[in-house]
């Protein structure tokens, strides 16, 4: 059988499921699904092996349920077809196979996939596109120093995942969603709101979170900045000092503002409008409060709908994290962590230097001070 005549038998019957997953891809965006789109840079594939790949994010508020990939690419005219492929990876478990589609004309190729929703998850998920791209289907390695086998990929290549929210979303330990989501990355229904008889100390909380929400927003920040009664936004966090703060909004706390600290509590109401009010007797405590909410780890780990902040507490973190970066530049030595020294018992006689172990990578103190590596 020559090569490549299997792949032309299903050929017929790939082009057939692409146009349904096409569909499928479409209908994603008109049935009132949920769903984000991740989209690939532009990148050119060259030589017989090559890999590419895109991360898709889905917060921990999302369950995924579907994704279709829709990868636009050109090819080389001289690619041999028959013996080229890409293989397609989810989380590092293949899914689908295609052979490379060189059009003599350059016209671009799309190509719709179905992505197994088992192979989904919260949290990071890896899409890989390997290439075996063959010029010939001769033996060896000519292929290799021929530029002429590539693929670029084009920018609109795009993931589609669809997904569901979790049951509880009032949970601290989900924001900023849904005041910034996968569905509105820019913003566009939340407002940061002070109170109607605003003073410093609530404006200064306020603008504080604004400037960290100005680092998560997509290309625009269409948030609102205003009084309480001066938006109409569906999303809304409210800064507030309790004298300056309507019993409307005091009565949803459930709760007795304490006299020291500040209250952050999430509220769903029933006409749809999503709250986060930190109230405070304090304006200094209300400044906390917005320290702790543009803390993301200390946030992810609140999972209630309210929680007490006290004055000062975000010392202790900002003291951890300079302690951190500190072992990150490498300034704490094996010294500096164990004291003046090392004793070591078995062989080695009281008072003498510890021999090195040959082969295992070690070396005494002195020689090789301890340093943290750190990776992003």
């Amino acid at each position: 059988m020559p090569l490549g005549t299997q792949d032309l038998r299903v050929q017929a019957e790939i082009e057939k499921q692409n146009a349904n997953m096409e569909e499928d891809f479409k209908a994603i965006e008109t049935n009132g699904e949920l769903y984000a789109d991740f989209h690939f840079n532009t990148q050119t594939m060259r030589g017989i092996f090559n890999l590419v790949s895109i991360y898709a994010n889905m917060p921990d508020y999302t369950i995924p349920t579907s994704a279709v990939l829709r990868l636009n690419y050109t090819a080389s005219s001289l690619v041999y077809s028959e013996n080229s492929s890409l293989t397609f990876y989810m989380n590092g478990i293949p899914f689908a196979s295609d052979m490379v589609r060189a059009n003599g004309d350059q016209t671009e190729t799309v190509l719709y996939l179905e992505i197994p929703g088992d192979l989904l998850r919260t949290g990071y998920n890896l899409l890989e596109i390997s290439a075996y791209n063959r010029l010939s289907d001769e033996e060896g390695c000519t292929d290799d120093y021929n530029g002429a086998n590539w693929v670029n990929i084009s920018d609109v290549s795009c993931l589609r995942v669809a997904y569901d929210l979790v049951d509880d979303t009032t949970d601290l330990s989900l924001f900023p969603f849904p005041f910034l989501s996968l569905t509105d990355e820019t913003g566009e229904n939340c407002a940061v709101t002070v109170s109607n008889a605003a003073d410093d100390a609530e404006l200064t909380a306020a603008l504080t979170l604004m400037a960290d929400f100005g680092g998560s927003v997509a290309l625009e920040n269409n948030i609102d900045f205003s009084r309480i009664g001066d938006t109409d936004r569906a999303n809304v966090i409210y800064f507030g000092l309790a004298e300056n703060t309507s019993t409307e909004l005091l009565e949803l706390l459930d709760e007795e503002v304490p006299p020291t600290g500040a209250i952050v509590r999430r509220v769903h109401q029933d006409n749809g409008r999503e709250l986060l009010l930190v109230i405070s007797e304090q304006g200094e405590a209300l400044l906390e409060a917005a320290r702790y909410l543009a803390d993301a780890s200390r946030v992810e780990q609140t999972e209630n709908s309210s929680i007490h902040i006290s004055i000062g507490e975000s010392q202790s973190y900002i003291d951890a994290r300079r302690s951190n970066g500190l072992a990150l530049e490498g300034n704490y030595t094996l010294k500096d962590i164990v004291g003046n020294g090392l004793s070591f018992s078995g062989p080695f006689p009281s008072g003498a230097a510890a021999a090195p172990a040959v082969g295992r990578g070690l070396c005494p103190p002195q020689q090789r001070p301890l340093q943290s590596e750190h990776s992003v």
